[in-house]
C-alpha cells in the first residue's frame, strides 16, 4: 500500500528506508542545497512597571580599596572608626570627626558641581583637609576585618572617600526631609509624563 505524504503518519524518530520506497539515492537528482533561513522565537517583551523607567542605572558596587598588607593596630579615643552603632558612636575620634564634618559641609556645598574639574579638585581638598585634621590630633582612620574582627588602618584613598561621601550627606531632619519631598515631587511628574 502506497501513501501519499499528508497521508502518512510516522512516528518521530522512524524513516523509511530507500528500498521501502523502491528507489535509491543514486537514482535521484541531484538538487542544490539550499540555506534555510532559522526563525528563532523572540523573547516576551519586558512589561515596565510603574517603579521601573528608561534611565534606571544598574548596581555595580565600587571596588573597596583595603590595602595588600593590613596593619592590625588596637583603636585608641583618637581613632575615627568605620562602622554602625554605639561603639563607633561614642569613640572621641569619632565625635570631632563629625564636629569637623559640620564645619566644613557648608563650604563643600558651595563648592559647586562635581562635573567641573576646579569643583572636584576643591572638593577633594576639603576632604582632604578634615582626614589631615583628624590626623593632627593623633587619629587614624580604621576598618574593622570581617574574618578575625581585628582593626586595621584604612588606605589613603579609603579615608578621602569616607568623608567626601560624609560631607556630601543630609544630616539634619530638616534636610532630610527636603531631599524626600524633591524625591517623592519627582517621582510624580514621572508617573504623569507617563500616563
Amino acid at each position: 500500500m502506497i501513501l501519499l505524504d499528508s497521508q502518512r503518519i510516522d512516528p518521530p524518530g522512524q524513516y523509511l528506508s530507500t528500498e521501502d520506497c523502491g528507489f535509491t539515492l543514486s537514482s535521484l537528482p541531484v538538487k542544490q542545497a539550499q540555506a534555510t533561513p532559522v526563525v528563532r522565537p523572540t523573547p516576551p517583551r519586558e512589561v515596565p512597571s510603574r517603579f521601573s523607567h528608561k534611565n534606571k542605572r544598574k548596581y555595580r558596587p565600587r571596588p573597596k580599596h583595603v590595602p595588600d598588607d593590613k596593619e592590625y593596630v588596637q583603636p585608641t579615643q583618637d581613632d575615627v572608626l568605620t562602622g554602625r552603632g554605639g561603639f563607633t558612636n561614642q569613640n572621641r575620634g569619632n565625635k570631632r570627626y563629625r564636629e569637623d564634618l559640620e564645619t566644613q559641609k557648608e563650604l563643600y556645598r558651595e563648592l559647586g558641581d562635581t562635573r567641573d574639574i576646579n569643583g572636584r579638585l576643591l572638593k577633594t581638598n576639603v576632604a582632604e583637609a578634615v582626614i589631615l585634621r583628624v590626623r593632627e590630633n593623633g587619629g587614624r582612620f580604621l576598618d574593622k576585618d570581617t574574618k578575625d574582627g581585628r582593626w586595621y588602618i584604612m588606605s589613603d584613598v579609603a579615608a578621602r572617600e569616607k568623608a567626601s561621601q560624609a560631607l556630601r550627606t543630609n544630616e539634619t531632619p530638616e534636610e532630610r526631609k527636603a531631599k524626600r519631598t524633591r524625591h517623592l515631587l519627582k517621582k510624580r511628574d514621572q508617573q504623569k509624563a507617563q500616563n
